[in-house]
């Protein structure tokens, strides 16, 4: 006896094997496109924290010089002369400088020894630029007594990240001459 039916083979066809790879590519693809965007988002809120904690040094720093120069019997914003312009000024609170930015202000760099910011050299490179403003008097306060005088210090650091999207921090503070 012989069966003269053909038999088909248990084996795939072409368009099944593209069929089953698409979807094994797409299962792997989702994950991998997830896992990508989480990087940048977590880059891209490391950059905001770092710009953060800048702006916030340089506000304490501002915070410092007042203090100091209370204490000294100095006018309250002496040394700060530099941020009262347009301009504005960089302050660096490792040197204990304030200087007139240049436009744009010069980038701050990083000390990888011993993990700070500063614009003394040498130091590797950041994307970072801060300027501070500060302006006086503020509204109807009269700075001709001495003492009472009110101040708006605005502290802005920007940053260029991937894909060269600028971005900025600002935070703003009025600061009053307390003695």
């Amino acid at each position: 006896m012989t069966n003269n039916s053909k038999q088909m083979g248990g084996g795939f066809t072409l368009i099944e094997t593209l069929v089953a790879v698409l979807l094994l590519t797409a299962a792997i693809a989702g994950p991998l496109s997830i896992a990508a965007r989480g990087l940048l988002g977590a880059s891209v809120a490391r950059d905001q924290v770092t710009a953060f904690y800048l702006a916030q040094d340089a506000m304490e720093y501002i915070h410092y010089v007042r203090d100091s120069n209370t204490l000294s019997d100095n006018p309250w914003l002496s040394g700060l002369d530099s941020c009262l312009g347009a301009n504005g000024c960089a302050v660096d609170s490792i040197q204990n400088t304030a200087v007139i930015c240049d436009s744009p202000c010069q980038v701050l760099g990083y000390n990888t020894t011993y993990r700070y910011f500063s614009y003394s050299s040498p130091m590797t490179p950041q994307q970072y630029r801060r300027v501070i403003s500060i302006t006086t008097p503020v509204g109807t306060n009269d700075c001709t007594t001495g003492h009472g005088c009110e101040a708006a210090v605005t502290v802005t650091v920007s940053w260029s990240d991937r894909g060269s999207i600028t971005r900025s921090i600002t935070v703003k503070e009025n600061l009053f001459d307390w003695q």
